[in-house]
């Protein structure tokens, strides 16, 4: 949270959909107790297609390079 400067509210609205769809984002959180870590690629991607994922429009594949 800190290191990208996002809100609270923000970060509880992404971690709920990169849990959405496990499929394209799988172990995009680890959490444990009060400790949640958040893969930033994942979430970049889940930003990007947020959008067209909810009307499950043609997406392309997830691909980390594009984010690194």
């Amino acid at each position: 949270m800190q290191e990208q400067d996002f809100s609270v509210k923000f970060l509880d609205t992404a971690t709920a959909g990169l849990r959405k769809y496990p499929e394209r984002y799988p172990n995009a959180i680890i959490q444990s107790g009060r400790i949640v870590l958040i893969d930033t690629e994942m979430l970049w991607d889940w930003i990007k297609f947020r959008d067209a994922l909810e009307v499950q429009a043609p997406v392309p594949p997830f691909r980390r390079e594009e984010y690194q």
